[in-house]
């Protein structure tokens, strides 16, 4: 897709059509919302990011061995099921 709503959503970081809003207040009317919102110019990438850290714990190292006790591993990729009809 190269616009519209599904580009909003696909476009990285540096793309300079792109643009988003963002609002702390919830109005019940959409269009309330839209025109006290505040207008950014280049992707919603950046401004997640930043909302996530806000939000996450440190960072953790990846397990070396898939599974556990209660969750042993699956095939590896691809699976048998992908062969299945």
């Amino acid at each position: 897709s190269n616009s519209g709503h599904i580009q909003s959503i696909l476009n990285p970081p540096g793309n300079p059509k792109a643009r988003y809003m963002t609002n702390s207040e919830m109005p019940l009317d959409p269009k309330a919302w839209q025109e006290s919102s505040t207008k950014h110019a280049d992707s919603w990438w950046l401004h997640w990011q930043n909302w996530l850290g806000e939000r996450s714990g440190e960072t953790k190292k990846a397990p070396t061995t898939l599974g556990n006790k209660k969750f042993r591993p699956g095939e590896a990729a691809p699976g048998t099921y992908v062969h299945e009809r």
